[in-house]
């Protein structure tokens, strides 16, 4: 109750809102994928008050951060963290859960965000050859993507070399075809997983034996 100008008394009610700091702060991370350097996370001050000293320190499965940030009223800060590449690496796609803690002078809460990692498929494919009388041919597909993916890796030799040819993984499938002997590869590579097959025709017993039998011709015929 309050008196006006003429001494009268008047009832008035006065509303106050309690907001605690974990509906005062939201944190809210961008969407990244396999080939991203970074994560931009969007923290925002939802009242009318400024912080001057928020410490916040967050853990996920990409990343661990820590700093002090100011906030003015009903500011929004971007800020920037490298991601950890070699973890990057190995995860799914999907959401993954973002665990912030923030820190002020009153208050400790944990506010909890989610990481939207995008799919992507990514299949990296490489070949060497190498080699003349071991003639060595290495063949590789890895899966750089966020995504189960099924490869298939082909060779093929012709009749006389493949009975000189060896893997170091047995075939999935070998098969004869006109003059050729097919062979097939295939496996399902989850991410940063890599099928290598390495085929090594050596030709330096074939040659020794040719050798000697003309050696031996050329013996007979003396």
């Amino acid at each position: 109750k309050i008196k006006n100008s003429l001494n009268e008394i008047q009832a008035e009610k006065l509303t106050i809102n309690i907001i605690g700091l974990d509906e005062a702060i939201s944190i809210l991370p961008e969407s990244i994928n396999p080939k991203s350097e970074k994560i931009t996370l969007n923290i925002k001050n939802r009242v009318n008050l400024d912080f001057d000293n928020i410490k916040i320190s967050i853990t996920s499965a990409f990343f661990d951060y820590e700093s002090s940030i100011k906030l003015k009223a009903l500011e929004t800060k971007q800020i920037g963290i490298p991601l950890d590449k070699e973890k990057v690496k190995i995860l799914n796609a999907g959401d993954y859960l973002l665990n912030t803690q923030i820190e002020t002078k009153e208050k400790t809460v944990d506010i909890e965000s989610i990481i939207k990692f995008l799919e992507q498929e990514d299949i990296e494919f490489t070949e060497i050859n190498e080699g003349i009388i071991i003639r060595r041919q290495e063949i590789s597909k890895n899966n750089l993507g966020n995504t189960k993916k099924t490869v298939k890796i082909t060779a093929q030799r012709d009749l006389i070399s493949y009975l000189f040819t060896s893997t170091n993984i047995k075939p999935t499938e070998s098969k004869i075809s006109g003059f050729k002997k097919q062979y097939t590869w295939e496996e399902e590579l989850i991410p940063n997983e890599e099928l290598k097959i390495i085929i090594k025709t050596n030709w330096f017993f074939p040659i020794i034996i040719i050798y000697i039998i003309i050696l031996l011709i050329i013996l007979i015929k003396k």
